[in-house]
């Protein structure tokens, strides 16, 4: 959570004790002076991750997704971040881990603050890593570039259960009214198939709930 640390915020973290049944002490993670109200914490093949969305004050153009990881349970953190989407308005952030090293952050947003343009549409943005996020991609937009003037936001991918397989399902708006898309990866998401629409009447009006999780993947 964030929470005041030695007089300054920050990201803290208290470990839940089994044998006690009690949390221990506050561990810092990171400093976090101001936050968005999107973040992530999961682990991946026995590390830890924690994502957050940091800005420098009040200043809509420096949001930043960032986030650490830790390979001793949380006693120690390593940084990283992804400067090539600094400025985005940022909307969803969801992440996924087949447990063999590979992970997917999927987010969407837009870049009405960076360009001054209260038009701007949000788009889906997928983050990639295949050393269990010592590394990653550079954001790709799986979504074709002529579809990108209208809005797709609250993108969720998932792992199946054959390696490399991958889903990805988001709110699309290329049809006036919003229909739920799907793409499907068979290289962990390296690259993706031509989108399928879930409802194939046009502008049917399906949209989905951005607070839950909403996908899962069988076989």
């Amino acid at each position: 959570s964030r929470t005041d640390f030695d007089g300054q915020l920050a990201m803290v973290m208290r470990i839940f004790d089994r044998a006690s049944k009690k949390f221990g002490p506050p561990v810092k993670i990171a400093d976090a002076s101001v936050i968005e109200p999107v973040l992530e914490a999961f682990e991946s093949s026995g590390r830890w991750f924690l994502l957050w969305i940091g800005r420098n004050g009040e200043d809509v153009k420096t949001a930043l997704l960032q986030g650490v990881f830790s390979d001793d349970q949380g006693q120690t953190w390593k940084h990283f971040k992804f400067e090539s989407l600094q400025g985005l308005n940022f909307s969803r952030l969801d992440t996924a881990s087949d447990g063999q090293g590979h992970i997917l952050i999927s987010v969407s947003g837009n870049w009405k603050f960076r360009d001054d343009n209260s038009r701007a549409k949000d788009d889906v943005y997928m983050i990639r890593s295949t050393d269990n996020g010592t590394t990653w991609s550079e954001p790709q937009q799986p979504r074709a570039a002529d579809l990108r003037q209208y809005q797709a936001r609250y993108p969720a991918a998932v792992f199946g259960a054959k390696p490399g397989s991958a889903m990805l399902i988001w709110e699309d708006w290329r049809a006036i009214l919003p229909n739920v898309y799907v793409q499907f990866s068979t290289d962990y998401g390296a690259s993706w198939s031509d989108a399928i629409p879930l409802d194939q009447a046009p502008a049917a009006g399906n949209g989905l709930d951005f607070q839950n999780k909403t996908a899962w993947a069988v076989g």
